[in-house]
């Protein structure tokens, strides 16, 4: 812990009080904490920005603050990771996911392992439930792809007989995430908690007002054409 904070902090700083058990146990969860990470990364490199800029900049430089949404792994964690790694796609800077070598599924395929794997193919299973636990990691990524592009097909109005094609070229293929499907980009970053009705009602309700939580109309239809319905707590105008 020593080693990693001084990685991240240099010698400047005065250290901390090492032998303090308190200190090391916030330190620890500090540097656990995603967000307290993304603030420290934003504050760091906007100074940076600023100060080696030819006119010397001053004010913030991001758009907007980091925000982060709760998401319940039985249904919303499998769409929001392909959400992130269509990004560079819709973007334009690359033509998959596989070939945008700065996220972790271009990582992967230019590499031949994720960077998160373990972590990856546990929720997976869980998203699959008790079939896939004796499946190979493989497989269970591969069965994931081939039905985003089953549903992918079907929302393009595609036969029967497309849709099958490209559900079986996704299940073999290494580059298993450029099936496109319709996503609603806000709700990702501002929807606050996502995934069914009752992880978002359940979950909202220990950490907002109970009674309000069990009241509210909730966003639905993150994705209209499931049988699996993902819900957000806050209801957003998805084109702004």
């Amino acid at each position: 812990m020593t080693a990693n904070w001084r990685a991240f902090h240099g010698e400047r700083p005065v250290e901390p009080n090492w032998d303090d058990p308190e200190t090391v146990a916030h330190l620890a969860a500090r540097m656990r904490d995603v967000s307290c990470f993304i603030k420290d990364l934003q504050q760091r490199f906007t100074c940076w920005f600023n100060r080696t800029r030819p006119r010397r900049r001053r004010g913030g430089l991001w758009a907007d603050r980091f925000k982060n949404a709760i998401l319940d792994k039985d249904t919303a964690l499998w769409d929001c990771l392909t959400y992130v790694e269509m990004n560079p796609v819709r973007a334009g800077l690359a033509e998959s996911p596989g070939d945008y070598r700065f996220g972790t599924w271009g990582r992967m395929v230019g590499g031949g392992a994720h960077p998160f794997a373990a972590n990856l193919v546990r929720h997976l299973r869980q998203h699959l439930g008790e079939q896939a636990e004796a499946w190979s990691d493989r497989r269970v990524t591969a069965e994931l792809a081939a039905n985003l592009a089953r549903i992918a097909a079907g929302e393009r109005g595609e036969d029967s007989e497309t849709i099958f094609a490209e559900e079986e070229a996704a299940r073999t293929s290494r580059d298993r995430f450029t099936v496109t499907a319709r996503r609603r980009v806000r709700y990702w970053t501002d929807g606050a908690v996502i995934g069914s009705e009752l992880f978002v009602r359940e979950v909202a309700a220990k950490l907002f007002d109970a009674k309000r939580a069990l009241r509210k109309r909730l966003a639905r239809g993150i994705q209209p054409d499931s049988s699996d319905p993902l819900f957000a707590y806050r209801r957003l105008d998805p084109t702004l």
